[in-house]
């Protein structure tokens, strides 16, 4: 079986655990002569309080936009960053379900190869936060990789 990989998808929160698939994901995109983009998605946050107050709801759609352009600004950060190793790239940042989107955007977008960073957790902390890593190699119509954090 071959592996015709010509374009790599590679899911980023900005973590350190993102920051190694980032990289690996860049030496594969050289090595292949892929092209490679670069993914954020930011979940919707939902803020309504108790009352159904809408100063409050248009606080909560404030600190959406905020992440927003947190994620926009750390988007172009990394982005420069991969530049600077020699590799271009392409930054995408989309609103949803995290696991969703990510494998929503590969299957639109005739992605070959999914790379993803894991933060490693185990027992409550996995119950609690989800891998979104996991349920991406579970839901993938590609092949995934996946890096462990330290």
């Amino acid at each position: 079986m071959s592996l015709n990989i010509k374009r790599i998808l590679v899911g980023t929160d900005f973590s350190e655990p993102a920051r190694r698939a980032t990289d690996a994901a860049v030496d594969l995109a050289r090595a292949l002569g892929a092209s490679l983009v670069v993914l954020h998605v930011t979940p919707a946050v939902e803020y309504v309080d108790y009352e159904g107050n809408l100063a409050h709801l248009h606080k909560g759609k404030a600190f959406q936009d905020a992440i927003r352009k947190a994620a926009q600004d750390a988007g172009a950060a990394e982005l420069s960053r991969i530049q600077k190793s020699g590799a271009t790239a392409t930054y995408v940042a989309l609103d949803g379900p995290p696991t969703e989107t990510l494998c929503t955007y590969a299957e639109q977008n005739g992605i070959d190869l999914i790379v993803v960073g894991t933060h490693g957790r185990t027992g409550l902390q996995r119950l609690l936060m989800g891998s979104v890593a996991e349920t991406v190699v579970r839901r993938a119509h590609v092949p995934v990789l996946a890096f462990r954090g330290p």
